[in-house]
């Protein structure tokens, strides 16, 4: 498992490992339903090809939700 490492932005990841040490897997799975209920909207309007672009080229690079209500839908 990567921990989201290979697609959403550098400083988000120091936090996401902290919660996976902290609670293993379970943290892990809020962060992942938190990140596709926030992207939800523009998911939605995608086929799967699409969305695997999405994730691999425009998460990292572009800031598309804010980070620190990633967090804050995770608890």
């Amino acid at each position: 498992m990567t921990l989201f490492s290979c697609f959403l932005p550098y400083e988000l990841l120091p936090p996401i490992f902290d919660m996976f040490i902290e609670e293993g897997w379970r943290a892990v799975f809020r962060i992942g339903i938190s990140l596709l209920k926030m992207l939800e909207k523009q998911l939605m309007l995608m086929d799967m090809m699409q969305i695997c672009e999405f994730f691999r080229d425009k998460v990292r690079n572009e800031v598309l939700f804010d980070p620190k209500a990633l967090f804050e839908y995770a608890t």
